[in-house]
């Protein structure tokens, strides 16, 4: 059961703040319960300790039958079986706590929370994952087509496109990878962000070569069954239609001047270095926040209590400056 919800449509998420919170009542119940028995567990194996050692010494005079230490050595070992298990359970009752906390389990692994870059790598990770699954759907869609069925067009188109979604994980890992050797500030700031990103690519090309493979394989059906296209099919294909019907003037356009198209690589250029040279650039921009830090010193040896008097009189005067009022 859900108890908070840290998290709201369009909210800034701090570092540190959770997504949901389940009800981590009966689960504290545990924990609480489990450390109670792990202590009277360890109380009651001392208690069987010192037994034994008293017993032992009156067992050396013959003042106490041999039985009856070997009744206090079970309870020592039962003793300790007891603090053994009573740990375990306490180790399981707090890992069931913490499970009450929902964050990405890699994320969690590596100790980092949700904050706005994290969510910015989500959101760009989207298009990461969209689009190796994209990659490998439409060779085999293009392959069931032509007419091989779904099986072979699975295998086939796994294995030709296979290189292709690892040459694009690689190269988008390798385009972060950067983030993460720089040093100082900004790699604090955006080590996490790139991370993130990594481990979202890499597992979406993990996926794409063999998770959507199988869903195509049960999912799609061969060209001869397929039968009437579905409604959603007919709109997405009138929309790829009326799309084409725009792109290919456009595209005989700038093939037979292309000209123009050469001439917008200057053009690109020539903005770049504009914008580099005429935008102000800065990491941390300065932001007035509206604060004032002023430091004090007294005479050297001064008593604290003179200084406080000082420190009350600066407080009056700054207090009655009208443009402090302001």
């Amino acid at each position: 059961m859900i108890k908070e919800k840290y998290i709201q449509v369009g909210q800034q998420v701090k570092q540190g703040d959770l997504l949901y919170l389940i009800d981590p009542s009966p689960y504290q119940a545990s924990v609480d319960k489990a450390k109670a028995i792990v202590a009277l567990n360890k109380a009651n194996l001392v208690f069987a300790k010192r037994k034994l050692d008293r017993y032992a010494e009156l067992i050396r005079g013959d003042f106490v039958p041999k039985l009856t230490i070997e009744e206090y050595t079970k309870d020592l070992e039962t003793g300790e079986n007891q603090v053994i298990s009573g740990q375990a359970q306490l180790a399981l009752a707090e890992i069931r706590l913490n499970e009450c906390k929902i964050t990405s389990p890699i994320m969690y692994m590596l100790h980092y929370t949700i904050d706005n870059l994290s969510v910015l790598a989500f959101i760009l990770a989207i298009g990461f994952i969209i689009d190796d699954a994209i990659v490998v759907l439409e060779d085999i869609v293009r392959r069931i087509e032509t007419g091989q069925s779904v099986r072979s067009a699975t295998i086939r188109g796994a294995y030709r496109i296979g290189f292709t979604i690892i040459s694009m994980t690689f190269s988008l890992v390798a385009t972060f990878i950067p983030l993460v050797l720089m040093e100082g500030l900004i790699r604090k700031i955006f080590q996490e962000f790139a991370i993130t990103l990594i481990t979202i690519t890499l597992i979406s090309g993990v996926i794409s070569l063999t998770i959507t493979p199988m869903l195509c394989s049960l999912l799609l059906k061969n060209s001869s069954a397929q039968g009437a296209r579905t409604r959603m099919e007919r709109v997405a294909g009138s929309v790829n239609n009326w799309l084409l019907r725009l792109y290919n003037p456009a595209l005989r356009w700038i093939l037979d001047h292309g000209i123009f198209a050469l001439l917008t690589i200057p053009i690109t250029l020539g903005c770049i270095v504009y914008f580099l040279a005429s935008i102000p650039v800065d990491f941390l921009p300065n932001d007035n926040v509206g604060l004032l830090i002023g430091y004090t010193q007294g005479e050297d040896g001064i008593s604290s209590s003179q200084m406080f008097e000082h420190q009350k009189k600066l407080l009056h005067i700054l207090q009655e400056d009208p443009q402090e009022r302001a």
